[in-house]
């Protein structure tokens, strides 16, 4: 849906998968991995932070 034509793109389509892929499998880590590091867990809360601001952005009516 993002990578359609009225969607903002494959790149940031990319980088949603990405974020999600990568918060799913901090969420759901097993016994056996290491942990995300506090600097891990910052840099994905600014991406989500970046690519929410710019969906927000690109969904807001016109006025």
């Amino acid at each position: 849906m993002l990578r359609g034509r009225l969607g903002p793109g494959i790149g940031v389509a990319r980088r949603v998968a990405f974020a999600w892929a990568t918060l799913s499998a901090v969420a759901h880590h097993h016994c056996y991995e290491l942990a995300p590091t506090a600097a891990e867990l910052r840099r994905l809360h600014s991406e989500v932070s970046v690519l929410l601001a710019r969906l927000d952005r690109e969904t807001e009516p016109e006025r």
